[in-house]
């Protein structure tokens, strides 16, 4: 999940990906999700303190904008061993609690915001993750240097990047990100869309009105794109994901020709 929230905020997209035939695992990270319930029953609220505080230090004056990502950096470190660690459990648990159902040779992992950095950073030590689907975060430093040895999908909304230097340099960072890898990688930018976009809350509280129909596309268009990478780069399925450009949406294939 993103800084703050849970796993829950993300159910239209599990279940989608598990009608298609996925078993899906959502890990709710403590202080950084918006709660968890620990093993004995206690409730532990979000703690974001941390992530406040860097919002408080001016850039570039006091902290320049690497030193902010090389602290980010320090948390999304912690987070990508969590996904590690839940890893590791579910290999302990798949014979006695799966029946050894739990297939590792074919696992993909997919996130939002700081959940999207996370689970590229995991990618990086743990080798049994085979593609890695980023919901508009920016992963680390580490990461945007290196690249990143398995397929790559990111899913982002289409930002006016073509005449605000800001959303230009992102998009370049991105750009150049996907480029280094080495592996197949993909950009899928959205229209009409922001960041908030990828939770299905707007959907859930839009149940019986105008507006359900609306957002149940916007979700249906994450689903597509989602099942399409990871039916290709998992289940190796001929499907293509063509490069293309429309007012709508702008989709980018790397290696670029």
């Amino acid at each position: 999940p993103a800084l703050g929230s849970h796993t829950s905020a993300y159910t239209y997209l599990a279940e989608e990906l598990v009608s298609a035939g996925y078993v899906v695992i959502g890990i709710n990270h403590q202080y950084e999700s918006e709660y968890v319930v620990d093993p004995v029953g206690r409730y532990i609220p979000s703690n974001l303190r941390f992530h406040d505080s860097l919002k408080e230090i001016p850039i570039p004056d006091q902290l320049t904008a690497e030193e902010y990502r090389a602290a980010k950096a320090a948390r999304q470190d912690l987070l990508a061993a969590d996904v590690g660690f839940v890893l590791n459990e579910l290999k302990k648990l798949n014979p006695s609690i799966f029946d050894n159902q739990l297939d590792f040779s074919r696992l993909g992992a997919w996130g939002h915001s700081i959940g999207g950095a996370a689970v590229t950073e995991a990618a990086r030590s743990e080798q049994s993750i085979k593609a890695v689907a980023n919901l508009d975060g920016t992963p680390t430093t580490a990461s945007l240097a290196s690249g990143i040895a398995v397929p790559f999908m990111y899913l982002e909304d289409l930002a006016d990047y073509r005449r605000h230097p800001g959303y230009k340099l992102q998009f370049d960072r991105r750009d150049a990100f996907c480029a280094r890898s080495g592996q197949p990688a993909y950009r899928v930018l959205f229209a009409g869309i922001d960041h908030a976009s990828f939770y299905d809350y707007n959907y859930q509280f839009a149940k019986d009105s105008p507006n359900e129909l609306v957002e149940k596309k916007t979700l249906d268009k994450f689903v597509l794109y989602l099942e399409h990478f990871f039916d290709r780069h998992i289940l190796t399925e001929n499907i293509s994901i063509e490069a293309s450009l429309t007012d709508s949406m702008e989709i980018y294939v790397y290696p670029k020709p």
